[in-house]
């Protein structure tokens, strides 16, 4: 279990709802489709980094809830999209789960507005992405037509999404979803990625083919953050809002009575939100943690919803709540800090620096908050190694497995706040004597890496059995695979041909008998 860095004591009176003092321009909502908290848990750092990086770096809870009455897919996107429930009288009544080319405006009686006016209206570029056609509901709804009309500063029109796509091949609309964040416009984007649900109905949530859609669904959010990090339009200005719309058991999530169908996560990560904290440790007077229950609509003090994803966008790119909505409608979810931060950087090593696996690595971080810095924690690939609680804020590591590493600081303030800082080094030293020795009995490498020409893969396995490669590239499309056959058991260093394969970041997968090993290499031309 993650450390929850922030104590309801520490944070009475400190925390405000609303804005940070931090601009925050551009909001991506990510909704993956059937997504279960236990599945990523289970999964654990190792083959769902960047979810756990979301935990290490932005505040969550992996306790939220869908909509008090259904567990599907249309009525718990709407709720997220209007931040409204789906039955009641200020519902947005959208119960089915299929497209039955009404608008909501029709289902509902009158004009129901979302996420999309909001920002639309205020002259932010919208854009819905989908991998289910029946998001049409969503772009008919709120089109040129049905749209309500633009009262707000200049006519942008009735057209309330920009830029609308169903595509069934999440790969490809995952690559059309990033080609529109490249622009320098500000505005809300919502991604929707379907593979668990689908992959739930098709094989059991919890299966093999689940667990694996997890872990492509894991890749795209590392694609995400990557792309917030760096990309310069994007960059100290993108908050990112990660959640789902249901889970499921066995191959259904239809029972709104089953925690297993009603248990969701709700993510932020962007400018002044405070690392690893807790929502509801947050928001200690606004939201309760349920348990394990699933409370109704009208509780007094009501949990933390998917449906809250609309008003927090909304609030994050400072803008006044969704007309109509009844979750979040004071902007009262308190993520963000309405002052400052600590700040932390590693100050050493520094980005890129290569290791040998008997090197000792030490971890030097600078560290400072106007409310003194409590301690500061050490992570390497998503899980904690370590804490130093007196300045100079330090840590060593002794023999750093094989590969790259990502190395975390988080520093956590006297009033409890923390933030990070991170950075990639790689242990990749190897010799034919040190191949031939053992040294990595229980990993698999690739070496040289990262690769600029030929490279090797070195692996060992403890008994005879068939041995096979599989290389994916960062969307978790197979795009090189090597059957290696049956081999003794021994120590091996395999050449591998990457020719075909362009420049960028992969993984593979390497079977040997009993196990499969995975990692990542970067391949430059």
């Amino acid at each position: 279990m993650l450390l929850t860095i922030i104590t309801a004591s520490a944070l009475a009176g400190v925390l405000s709802p609303g804005v940070s003092s931090q601009t925050i321009d551009h909001v991506i909502h990510i909704s993956v489709d059937g997504l279960r908290p236990d599945a990523v848990t289970a999964l654990g750092p190792v083959h769902c980094p960047n979810f756990h990086r979301l935990m290490i770096e932005g505040a969550f809870t992996l306790n939220a809830r869908t909509d008090c009455d259904y567990t599907n897919t249309l009525p718990n996107h709407t709720c997220q999209i209007t931040g409204r429930n789906v039955l009641g009288p200020d519902s947005h009544g959208v119960s089915f789960n299929s497209d039955t080319s009404a608008t909501i405006e029709e289902i509902h009686g009158s004009y129901v507005a979302g996420i999309f006016d909001v920002a639309h209206d205020n002259g932010l570029i919208t854009a819905l992405y989908s991998g289910k056609d029946k998001f049409a509901l969503f772009d008919r709804s709120w089109n040129a037509v049905n749209g309500a009309p633009d009262i707000t500063g200049e006519d942008n029109g009735r057209d309330k999404i920009d830029h609308y796509m169903y595509l069934w091949n999440t790969s490809e609309l995952v690559d059309s979803f990033l080609s529109i964040l490249d622009s320098n416009s500000p505005g809300f984007f919502f991604l929707h990625l379907r593979d668990p649900d689908t992959d739930g109905h098709a094989y059991g949530w919890k299966s093999p083919e689940y667990l694996d859609s997890i872990k492509r669904m894991d890749a795209v959010i590392g694609l995400l953050l990557e792309t917030a990090e760096t990309d310069p339009s994007l960059s100290g200005s993108t908050a990112l809002i990660v959640t789902a719309d249901h889970g499921g058991t066995g191959t259904d999530h239809s029972d709104e009575t089953d925690p297993f169908n009603y248990t969701i996560q709700f993510h932020t990560w962007g400018p002044g939100i405070p690392a690893g904290a807790d929502i509801y440790l947050l928001n200690t007077g606004s939201r309760i943690d349920p348990a394990a229950d699933q409370l109704p609509c009208d509780a007094a003090v009501p949990p933390v919803r998917n449906g809250e994803a609309a008003n927090l966008a909304a609030s994050f790119l400072g803008l006044g709540p969704v007309p109509g909505s009844t979750i979040g409608e004071a902007h009262d979810l308190a993520v963000t800090v309405p002052g400052q931060l600590p700040s932390i950087s590693i100050t050493s090593p520094v980005e890129g620096s290569e290791y040998g696996p008997d090197e000792t690595v030490i971890i030097e971080a600078a560290a400072s908050s106007a409310d003194g810095i409590a301690k500061v924690e050490f992570f390497m690939d998503q899980v904690k190694i370590g804490e130093d609680t007196a300045s100079p804020w330090s840590f060593s590591i002794d023999r750093l497995p094989l590969g790259d590493r990502i190395l975390t600081a988080r520093a956590v303030d006297g009033t409890g706040y923390a933030s990070t800082d991170r950075i990639a080094v790689l242990v990749n030293t190897l010799t034919g004597d040190e191949s031939s020795g053992g040294r990595w009995d229980s990993r698999t490498v690739i070496s040289p890496n990262p690769v600029t020409g030929s490279s090797r893969i070195f692996f060992s396995i403890d008994a005879p059995g068939p041995v096979r490669l599989q290389i994916y590239d960062v969307l978790g499309r197979q795009v090189h695979s090597l059957q290696m056959g049956m081999q003794e058991k021994g120590y091996f260093g395999i050449p591998l041909q990457l020719t075909a394969l362009g420049p960028g970041v992969y993984f593979y997968s390497l079977t040997r008998p009993g196990e499969a090993l995975t990692g990542k290499f970067i391949l430059v031309r």
